[in-house]
């Protein structure tokens, strides 16, 4: 007697347990499939009853079209399936496996359900297409006429998306043990490039498949993350503790499962990469039975393309607290809700459980009433899990409710359960364990926008978690980005009593003091987190910043210098040091870190700023000018460089040209300057704009009518003028 947990394998699942652990295997799953229903069962099963009178099915004519779309993307070299589909001999040998496994959809493997999200890239199989196959296997897979067969798709061998720019790997292998229950890692690797870039889309090149479950990459440019792998904190088992400092870059889902398509990515959304930052490698993996080593390698396509705000978001849904499944329930739910404060676009969609998921809902209710769909998966594999991007983002209106449903299936009619009796299950990292996470990338329509929905988010968290201080520390950050240094303050003072022994929550409490001017305090916070780590250069950095404030130019130029030791290519330290030591009046000191600022990060418009500056003071014009143009270039809003640049160009005798960025710093400055109003009435005057001249010199009188410079160019420009309808008396002052 065949039991529903033999024949269910048929139409839902290709998996075998082999020592508490899943391990996909297609080939298995068909050979039990076909030893519980027998051949001629199998053969029933894919007989379609071809209709009399039509043409035999052929490999060349009608399935390899198929088979080439939807299956040889990852039946290939180096892909994520277990055999090639590249050639009719390769498709014979399988052809009823190939039936049975399309006709029981479980290949091509594909989760959402139909008609709730439009995702790009989606794959699945027509009745028309799953019944063609059925035929062809049923006729005896016939290979045809070979001048129809279409030209099988080629892919890199290594890279499906082309060279990268810049490939990494880490430093050294690591060996996964035989066995045992599921390792999580975090590896640390620096990043090489001496400098900043921006990101496109970064590829991760598993070089053990069977070993790697999934992947996350993250990003580190404090390099708390390599204190805390050198101090060895992070093991086998706690290894999926967050690190604080290490975060996705700009909302930007640097996830791989093997079942997700690589993508191109986006120029205008490209994120910066800062010279010096650590890679934060997160590794789930599975002991395959015998020591295994690992050494994936990460390639980084760049873009010379700065990219627009606002940037992505990320909005997390989830409720792990509330899982506790009891043992033999079929039907336990988790839910999370969360209210959109400003329009979004939703741009992808992460959902993930483990083994005991069933039945996977994201949706959106409209402050309308109408509800979209996020994604439904009706039948959750956590071995196809991956990142869905739509094919047009889904608007969504302030007001909006996002919503995250997730089932979960812990009886023993479960054939993915891994505990057999059923036992209760908690919230936690190891397979064995459950999660119930929805990522949602979103897309804000200003920064405003984007700076309300990230503090109301990190709110959100911590209303859930109100002791953690990972979230805690993130709301306190979020909110002294935001320039609420006081909210800030109090969100971070709970992050140092809860964790002393974090250097990040003490950091972030200095800077939210320092902006405050409380210096005394901020310092005392920067010398807590450099007495937990002592290389910790961000610390040092923002030490010296506080003392520089204090008018202490020289110690502060001590603690920058101590920065860059740790730090070479740290550009906010050099930065710095020019500014100290052109206040010191040390000129060419301070133009050598300018311009190696500038050589890590090309990006900065004040360092360019601030360089033309020295430039100026040391007589150099013509080049102070090219500095203060590629300011504009990245920051066509600076006032200070529009006038400074215009001043020179005065000095240049090239009038027309400074009377534009006098008027670009007119509408960028607030009105009161006198000195503005001024220069621009000379360089008006020196084109032969008379009114337009006396008005500006009148203007500047308004705000300082006792002015004498002002007073004499006025009363010189009305004595002289040209134009006899504008002169007037006016007593010029000694």
């Amino acid at each position: 007697m065949i039991s529903m947990r033999e024949t269910s394998i048929k139409t839902r699942y290709s998996r075998i347990v082999i020592g508490g652990r899943m391990v996909i295997t297609i080939i298995a799953a068909c050979a039990v499939w076909s030893a519980a229903v027998g051949p001629q069962g199998a053969a029933a099963a894919i007989n379609n009853r071809e209709p009399e009178g039509k043409a035999p099915v052929t490999f060349n004519r009608d399935i390899a079209p198929i088979i080439f779309q939807n299956c040889t993307v990852c039946h290939r070299t180096n892909g994520s399936a277990p055999f090639p589909l590249k050639s009719y001999q390769d498709a014979r040998k399988r052809a009823r496996q190939i039936a049975a496994v399309t006709e029981s959809r479980f290949m091509p493997p594909w989760l959402p359900k139909e008609g709730y999200g439009e995702f790009s890239g989606a794959r699945g199989l027509t009745d028309e297409q799953i019944a063609l196959i059925a035929r062809w296997a049923e006729q005896g897979a016939a290979a045809g006429d070979p001048s129809v067969l279409p030209r099988a798709p080629e892919f890199p061998e290594e890279w499906p998306l082309g060279d990268p720019d810049l490939v990494v790997r880490m430093p050294e292998a690591y060996t996964l043990r035989a066995d045992g229950t599921d390792v999580f890692r975090y590896f640390i690797i620096p990043f090489t490039n001496q400098i900043s870039r921006y990101v496109r889309r970064v590829e991760l090149r598993p070089d053990n498949r069977k070993a790697i479950h999934h992947a996350n990459i993250l990003v580190d440019t404090s390099g708390e993350s390599r204190h805390l792998d050198l101090e060895e904190i992070v093991s086998d088992l706690d290894g999926m503790a967050p690190f604080t400092s290490a975060q996705y870059p700009e909302g930007h889902l640097l996830s791989w499962q093997p079942s997700t398509a690589p993508y191109e990515g986006r120029d205008d959304k490209a994120w910066h990469l800062d010279a010096g930052t650590d890679l934060v490698l997160n590794l789930h993996m599975l002991p395959s039975g015998k020591p295994e080593q690992i050494q994936p390698y990460i390639g980084f396509y760049f873009t010379d393309t700065s990219p627009k705000p606002p940037p992505y978001m990320l909005v997390q849904l989830e409720n792990d607290n509330a899982i506790n499944i009891p043992a033999g329930k079929n039907d336990f739910t988790i839910t999370d809700t969360f209210p959109l404060p400003v329009d979004v676009e939703v741009i992808a969609v992460y959902p993930h459980a483990h083994l005991l998921g069933k039945d996977l809902r994201g949706y959106a209710d409209l402050p309308n009433g109408t509800r979209k769909w996020l994604i439904w998966i009706d039948d959750w594999d956590w071995n196809w899990q991956a990142v869905y991007r739509y094919a047009k983002p889904l608007a969504l209106p302030a007001g909006t409710i996002l919503t995250m449903r997730y089932t979960y299936d812990n009886s023993d009619e479960n054939i993915r359960n891994p505990h057999n009796p059923p036992r209760r299950v908690l919230a936690g990292n190891r397979t064995e364990d459950e999660m119930g996470h929805l990522w949602v990338q979103v897309l804000t329509q200003s920064m405003a926008d984007f700076h309300r929905l990230e503090a109301m988010f990190a709110r959100h968290k911590v209303s859930k978690y109100p002791d953690d201080p990972t979230y805690l520390l993130k709301l306190g950050t979020v909110l002294g980005n935001q320039g609420r240094y006081a909210e800030s303050v109090q969100e971070l003072r709970k992050v140092v009593r809860a964790r002393p022994d974090q250097p990040m929550g003490a950091l972030n409490l200095g800077v939210s003091l320092m902006q405050m001017g409380e210096l005394d305090q901020a310092i005392t916070n920067f010398l807590h987190a450099l007495d937990i780590n002592p290389l910790y250069a961000a610390g040092l950095l923002n030490l010296g910043y506080t003392l520089a404030y204090q008018g202490e130019t020289e110690d502060a130029i001590g603690h920058y210098r101590a920065a860059l030791e740790i730090n070479p290519v740290l550009y906010d330290a050099h930065h710095a040091l020019g500014m100290a030591l052109d206040r010191l009046g040390k000129l060419d000191d301070a133009i050598i870190h300018y311009r190696r600022a500038l050589k890590i990060n090309p990006s900065l418009a004040v360092t360019h700023f601030r360089l033309g500056i020295a430039l100026t003071a040391r007589g150099e014009m013509d080049a102070a000018m090219g500095y203060y143009r590629q300011a504009l270039e990245i920051d066509p809003t600076m006032f200070p460089a529009h006038y400074n640049l215009a001043v020179l160009l005065m000095k240049r005798e090239r009038a027309n040209e400074a009377i534009e960025h006098f008027r670009q710093a007119l509408g960028l400055n607030p009105p009161g300057d006198v000195n503005l109003h001024h220069r621009f009435a000379h360089a008006l005057q020196s084109t032969g704009r008379y009114e337009t001249a006396i008005g500006h010199f009148r203007k500047a009188l308004g705000f300082d009518e006792e002015n004498r410079g002002v007073l004499n160019n006025l009363a010189l420009i009305l004595a002289t003028c040209p134009d006899e309808t504008l002169r007037e008396p006016l007593q010029a002052v000694e």
